[in-house]
């Protein structure tokens, strides 16, 4: 876990980097949803030592870093927490507007955070496939069937990918296939599996996946 990682190599920080290190200890759920710039002006540093202070954590920059504590702070977030904040009213009424305040607040941060070159080169990719191909399970299947209908509205040939049977389905695929992969939090092994598949194949793939961290995000055309 990078909180605990932190911790550990406290004593090796320099004077900066110890106090970048402890700012994220004591504010990690606001620096999950910092820039580097926002970072460095809070502890009153330069960007270029948030940079490094993340490469020193083994990290390829500050985006890898803030999407694993990203990563761990939806992994601790409770069942507690989450009634906690759905019920820091009483009011039936209030209730109901913060569950559509916490999805709003959810939407935008995603919003803030897309790549907008990636997400038209997505798009690009999905229009001039000779077929496209989802894949997703368990929470993620909802979300592959649910694109697999709104594409076949305005594409030919979608389909759904059940992951237990990639291989049987990708071997004889035309390579302008594309291959859409759909996992979150606890990435579902198949899924991730099945994008290193079309991956060997040749095959253009897409991942949709919570940050650049997942290892889904690993695999080429990453998104």
């Amino acid at each position: 876990m990078i909180l605990s990682r932190i911790r550990n190599k406290m004593s090796d920080f320099s004077k900066n980097h110890r106090l970048l290190a402890q700012f994220i200890l004591d504010n990690s759920k606001d620096v999950a949803f910092m820039t580097a710039a926002q970072l460095a002006q809070k502890i009153g540093v330069s960007e270029s030592t948030v940079f490094r202070f993340a490469t020193q954590l083994g990290f390829q920059g500050y985006p890898d870093l803030r999407s694993s504590i990203q990563d761990e702070m939806i992994e601790s977030f409770t069942v507690t927490d989450r009634e906690q904040a759905y019920t820091s009213t009483s009011e039936e009424n209030d209730l109901l507007l913060k569950g559509f305040q916490i999805d709003a607040q959810a939407i935008l941060e995603a919003a803030a955070k897309i790549n907008r070159a990636d997400l038209y080169e997505v798009a690009d990719m999905i229009v001039h496939a000779e077929s496209v191909y989802v894949a997703g399970e368990r929470s993620s299947n909802a979300l592959a069937h649910y694109l697999c209908f709104y594409l076949s509205w305005l594409l030919p040939h979608v389909h759904h990918l059940n992951p237990d049977y990639a291989l049987e389905k990708m071997i004889n695929l035309s390579p302008r296939t594309l291959v859409i992969s759909i996992t979150f939090h606890r990435c579902i092994r198949n899924v991730v599996e099945t994008l290193a598949l079309a991956s060997r194949l040749g095959l253009p793939t897409v991942a949709i996946t919570n940050g650049p961290s997942s290892p889904l995000a690993k695999k080429p055309r990453k998104f």
